[in-house]
């Protein structure tokens, strides 16, 4: 069964069921709409990665992964790196289960949803601004510029600094 027939004949009938309509449909490809919910299901050949989001109409759509369904919606399924026939099963558990509070227009898991999506985001951000704060550090040491290290450590919260850094720091701390 290709993608498109799981989603047409298991997935978008629940959808239907609360009001959803396809309002956008090419192969791989859907958009679903209700009076205020908006949602897309794909199929991305290329990477083979199977993808649904979900959000307010006309706004941004958050994905549903395998950690949102867990951390927000409390319900242990995967959806991500699965045939496409795991996923749509899976897919059609989330809707059946916790997923109807959103299908019932509650937008308060909306809400939760778009919270961790922007929490994950700004805590993988600083990881990267620290592994380039750490990098710049790193060249700063080698070219004796102690201060500038020091600057640069002082921009990293301290819980992530490994312990050779601190080490460094005081080093570099008795050097200026």
């Amino acid at each position: 069964m290709t993608f498109d027939q799981l989603v047409i004949e298991k997935i978008e009938p629940i959808l239907r069921r609360w009001g959803y309509k396809i309002v956008e449909r090419y192969e791989n490809f859907f958009r679903f709409q209700s009076g205020n919910v908006e949602m897309r299901i794909a199929y991305n050949f290329l990477d083979k990665g199977h993808y649904f989001e979900i959000g307010k109409k006309n706004a941004h759509l958050h994905p549903i992964n395998d950690s949102s369904i867990k951390q927000v919606f409390g319900v242990d399924i995967k959806v991500e790196q699965v045939s496409k026939e795991v996923f749509a099963d899976n897919i059609v558990v989330f809707l059946e289960t916790k997923g109807s509070d959103i299908l019932k227009g509650n937008l308060d898991k909306l809400t939760q949803l778009e919270t961790f999506v922007v929490q994950k985001s700004e805590k993988y951000t600083s990881g990267l601004i620290e592994k380039q704060c750490l990098e710049s550090a790193n060249k700063a040491w080698d070219s004796g510029n102690y201060r500038e290290f020091i600057r640069l450590l002082e921009h990293i919260h301290v819980d992530n600094i490994p312990k050779s850094y601190l080490l460094k720091y005081k080093i570099a701390s008795q050097r200026i």
